[in-house]
C-alpha cells in the first residue's frame, strides 16, 4: 500500500496474473467454494484436488463465463460520488449538510456503525470500483473486496485502497468460516437472485466472526405511494425499478429482517431511506422514459428534473427533504420505504440456523 496511486495507474495488466507482494499471502487464506479445502498456490493459478482457478490481473477469479451472475456496476446511488468529495470536506456548512441532508443517509448510516469496528479486517460485497472504500479503509486493518465484475474490480484496484480483490459470488466464495470482523454492502443485496438469498445471508454469517458485524444498504420493494403508483404500468416499472437498474432480488423491508433472524443475526439497527419523501432524482429513476402518466406525475417529473440538473437547487432541496424526512420515517410502517439500511451481528457462541442437513455447526 506504499505506491502512489499514479504508480498503479501505470501498472501493466498481464493476463498471466500479478499480485502485489502485500496480498500474496492472503491467497493462503482462500479456500475452494465449492469443496471448502485448502487451495494451493502456484504461479498464476489456485488449485485444489478438484478445481483450477485463474489470476486475472492480479485477481484470483471463481466465476467463470459460463456462470449465472450479475454484475458490472461501479454503483447505483448517483449521490455517492458528491457524497465521497463532501466527507472530506471540513467546511461546517458542508458538516450541517451531511448530518441532515437526505442524500447523506446512507454515508451517515455506515460512518455510524463502522466506530464499532476498529483495525478490522472488513469485506466489502460487490465493491464495484471502490467508490466507498475510502470510508472502509479508515477502520481496516485489511480490506478485502469482491465483485461478480472483473471490469469493475479492476477499477477499484487502481484505487490501491484494498489489500486483495475477488472475483466471486456472495454465495459461492472462498473465504474461510469465521474469517471477517465486519461485511458491508451498498446498493448489491437487491440484486441477487431471489432463489440464492437464504445462501447469501447463510455466507454472510458464516464468513463473520462471533460478535461480528454487517452492515447493508439495501434497495427494496414496497408498499409506498410511490411504488404502488409505479407498479399500475407494469412496462414503467418492469424498464426503470427492474430492467435498468438490475433490482432482480427486491423484497419488503419486513421479509429480509425476518430473514435476518430466521438466520441468527441479532438487529442492532434499522433505517428507512426513500420512503414518503423521495428526492427528485429518484423521481427521475423511477418515472423517466416514454410512458404514458397521468398529468400531475408528469409535472412532477420535470420539475425534479430542473431541481436535479442545477447543483445548488438539488443539495438545497436535498437538505429541505432531510429535515421534513426525520420525523415522518419515525412513523411510517417498515414496508412503506424503499431502502432499508441494516446494521446487525453475529452473536458470539451462536450457531446459524440455516444449514444444509449434512453440515455441522
Amino acid at each position: 500500500m506504499n505506491r502512489k496511486r499514479n504508480d498503479l495507474k501505470k501498472e501493466p495488466c498481464i493476463n498471466k496474473g500479478q499480485v502485489r507482494g502485500d496480498s500474496f499471502s492472503l491467497l493462503y487464506d482462500l479456500i475452494d467454494p465449492h469443496t471448502k479445502e485448502n487451495l494451493t498456490v502456484k504461479e498464476n493459478i489456485l488449485y485444489s484436488t478438484t478445481h483450477t482457478y485463474k489470476i486475472v490481473c492480479g485477481i484470483p477469479s471463481f466465476i467463470s463465463d459460463k456462470e449465472k451472475t450479475v454484475g458490472g456496476g461501479v454503483g447505483q446511488f448517483n449521490e455517492l460520488a458528491d457524497s465521497l468529495l463532501v466527507v472530506k470536506n471540513d467546511n461546517p456548512l458542508v458538516g450541517l449538510y451531511n448530518k441532515i441532508s437526505c442524500s447523506q443517509n446512507r454515508i451517515k448510516f455506515i460512518k455510524k456503525h463502522l466506530k464499532k469496528k476498529v483495525n478490522a479486517k472488513i469485506l466489502d460485497i460487490g465493491c464495484g470500483g471502490g467508490r466507498l472504500a475510502i470510508l472502509y479503509r479508515k477502520c481496516a486493518s485489511k480490506l478485502i473486496g469482491i465483485d461478480a465484475a472483473l471490469n469493475s474490480l479492476a477499477n477499484a484496484k487502481r484505487t490501491d485502497l484494498y489489500d486483495l480483490l475477488v472475483h466471486c459470488s456472495i454465495e459461492n466464495n472462498p473465504f474461510p468460516d469465521s474469517y471477517f470482523d465486519l461485511i458491508v454492502s451498498s446498493d448489491v443485496l437487491g440484486h441477487t437472485f431471489l432463489e440464492t438469498k437464504e445462501k447469501v445471508y447463510s455466507e454472510m454469517w458464516r464468513m463473520l466472526k462471533p460478535e461480528g458485524i454487517m452492515i447493508h444498504a439495501i434497495e427494496t420493494d414496497s408498499i409506498n405511494f410511490w411504488i404502488k403508483t409505479a407498479k399500475k404500468n407494469q412496462q414503467l416499472y418492469k424498464t426503470n425499478h427492474i430492467d435498468k437498474p438490475c433490482h432482480i432480488g427486491m423484497e419488503l423491508p419486513s421479509t429480509i429482517i425476518k430473514r435476518c433472524k430466521d438466520i441468527g443475526f441479532e438487529l442492532l439497527d434499522v433505517s428507512k431511506i426513500n420512503a414518503i419523501i423521495v428526492p427528485p432524482d429518484s423521481i427521475i429513476s423511477w418515472f423517466d422514459g416514454e410512458f404514458d402518466r397521468p398529468l400531475w406525475l408528469n409535472l412532477l417529473l420535470n420539475v425534479s428534473k430542473i431541481i436535479a440538473y442545477n447543483k445548488y437547487i438539488k443539495h438545497l432541496t436535498n437538505f429541505t427533504l432531510g429535515l421534513i424526512e426525520k420525523p415522518i420515517n419515525k412513523v411510517i410502517p417498515m414496508d412503506y420505504t424503499t431502502g432499508l439500511l441494516l446494521c446487525a451481528k453475529r452473536p458470539g457462541g451462536a450457531c446459524v440456523k440455516q444449514v444444509s442437513a449434512d453440515q455441522d455447526c
